[in-house]
């Protein structure tokens, strides 16, 4: 896509623009020879859509200009020839406003698409960023937890043997409470308990002993 020219120099091109319309037209003089105005919309709309609406009404001016003195017939301006130069004039002019607004458009369009690119690129940035922050903190609270969880999965492995040994003895103690006297429910855990009992009077009679002999010496 051609560039717009800006400043004095779209003027110029609005001069070259019809200069080479004109010389396109005398060299094809046998072609359209009863439409004087042929070919020089094309240097108007080139005028216009690279130098904008001030270059584009300079290119209708010569257009108007040259067409009067070279292809109208010499014997001077009838009212045909007025009236068909005016229409020149009024055609030229709506091209030149229509080529403005397609040249204006085209810009405004090709810039929303910019920043359209832009928008996508930064949402695309956005998202990158925001997934690779949830994965830096997701490792980083599974690395807590399991910091948090690992202290407590050794004191549960350390109450383990604890809790079995307490059940034993509370269970062993209801059944105790539960049953006669006279009734022998295991013998394991009454041939625990007398061992239990002789190493208890064996300590009485022990500390028995000692009482008995310390009293001795003092007597």
């Amino acid at each position: 896509m051609l560039r717009p020219v800006r400043g004095p120099l779209g003027y110029v091109v609005a001069i070259v623009a019809v200069a080479v319309a004109i010389i396109l037209k005398l060299l094809m003089s046998a072609v359209g020879s009863t439409h004087p105005f042929v070919v020089l919309a094309a240097g108007v709309i080139v005028a216009a859509w690279l130098g904008g609406r001030g270059p584009g009404l300079l290119a209708v001016a010569l257009a108007a200009i040259g067409s009067g003195f070279l292809f109208l017939a010499p014997g001077g301006f009838g009212a045909d020839d007025l009236l068909a130069v005016a229409a020149l004039i009024a055609e030229n002019i709506l091209i030149v406003e229509i080529t403005v607004r397609l040249r204006a458009a085209q810009e405004r369009a090709g810039a929303e698409a910019a920043e359209a690119q832009k928008a996508r690129t930064e949402a695309s940035f956005a998202l990158q960023m925001r997934e690779e922050l949830l994965t830096f903190w997701s490792q980083r609270l599974r690395a807590a937890r399991r910091r948090v969880e690992r202290p407590r999965r050794h004191a549960q492995r350390a109450r383990r043997p604890c809790e079995r040994r307490h059940r034993g003895a509370a269970h062993r103690r209801a059944l105790d409470r539960a049953a006669p006297e006279n009734v022998l429910i295991d013998p394991e855990h009454r041939a625990g308990d007398s061992c239990q009992r002789r190493e208890r009077g064996r300590r009485r009679t022990a500390r028995q002993s000692l009482e008995d002999a310390d009293r001795a010496l003092r007597v």
